[in-house]
């Protein structure tokens, strides 16, 4: 499996930046609080500075699964980025001394053909453009249903209808297209 580099960055730079900044090795398998943290700077930098490596070869350069590094980026990072300043001023020069060494740069843009893209876009794109005309489809026939309140159950839904906030109506709109095709069996 090829190793992304960004800007010729790879994840073996940014555990031996990390490592010159602290005394110890970061894949020693210890649960000790300065390894923890010290994973978590590692962990934390290679996902913004790689952000094409997987979860799972960023765990295994440290000898961890894909939820260790989620764990250590949303719950530990967090915590030592608040209440450990040493540890979180590590993360800081890292990555400053990164960024200046291998530069910024689009990391995205760089690597990573915009045709990849392109494909997915054009399908994301056809899909919405369906689901907005079965909004207006759904939203038309209940402006009729609005005008021709004369059945006490379709006054029902109706009202029901009215309860739904706008921000879930792409939400009322995929369930009520599920259920009329169950009903519709």
């Amino acid at each position: 499996m090829g190793v992304f580099k960004s800007n010729n960055m790879t994840l073996q730079d940014i555990i031996k930046e990390v490592e010159t900044m602290i005394d110890f090795k970061l894949s020693e398998p210890r649960r000790k609080r300065r390894n923890v943290y010290a994973r978590a700077v590692y962990f934390k930098l290679s996902r913004e500075l790689c952000p094409l490596e997987s979860l799972e070869r960023i765990g295994s350069s440290m000898n961890k699964d894909h939820a260790s590094v989620l764990h250590a980026i949303n719950n530990v990072f967090p915590s030592l980025e608040a209440y450990e300043e040493s540890f979180y001023g590590i993360y800081v020069q890292a990555k400053s001394r990164l960024l200046e060494r291998y530069g910024s740069g689009d990391l995205y843009a760089s690597k990573v053909k915009s045709s990849a893209f392109l494909g997915v876009h054009k399908q994301y794109s056809s899909k919405l453009s369906e689901y907005k005309k079965k909004y207006e489809d759904i939203k038309n026939k209940y402006d009729e249903l609005l005008k021709s309140k004369d059945n006490s159950a379709l006054g029902e839904a109706i009202d029901m209808l009215k309860r739904v906030p706008e921000s879930k109506n792409y939400d009322l709109l995929v369930k009520l297209d599920a259920m009329t095709k169950i009903m519709a069996l």
